[in-house]
């Protein structure tokens, strides 16, 4: 009786250790934090490192800015924020500072 508690025992810590292992392998929090691609950033990094030439460097950093283009205008422009802040060249299209209060009240 003791001997089959025992190895039953053995068992489920080893199941659970196997079970711990997989999570820690295959959904590792820091895959899902890891960004797609390149920022600027990283990209000046790097052409200072002397790992990218200015070519390269300048190819790349068309491709980020491009695609910075291409997401800003896939958001769609949320007309009521653009009637609080005027339109484009009257010297209120500009975010008031932050301790002014909302006309809402909030």
């Amino acid at each position: 009786m003791f001997g089959a508690i025992f190895w039953l025992l053995v068992g489920v810590i080893v199941l659970l250790l196997v079970t711990l292992w997989v999570r820690k392998r295959f959904l590792s929090p820091a895959d899902e934090a890891t960004p797609a691609g390149f920022t600027l950033g990283d990209l000046r990094q790097l052409h200072k490192s002397g790992q990218m030439t200015d070519e390269e460097f300048e190819k790349a950093k068309a491709q980020v800015l491009a695609g910075t283009k291409k997401f800003a205008e896939s958001i769609p422009e949320n007309p009521a924020f653009r009637r609080k802040m005027g339109p484009p060249g009257t010297g209120f299209d500009v975010l008031p500072p932050k301790n002014e209060e909302r006309e809402d009240g909030g």
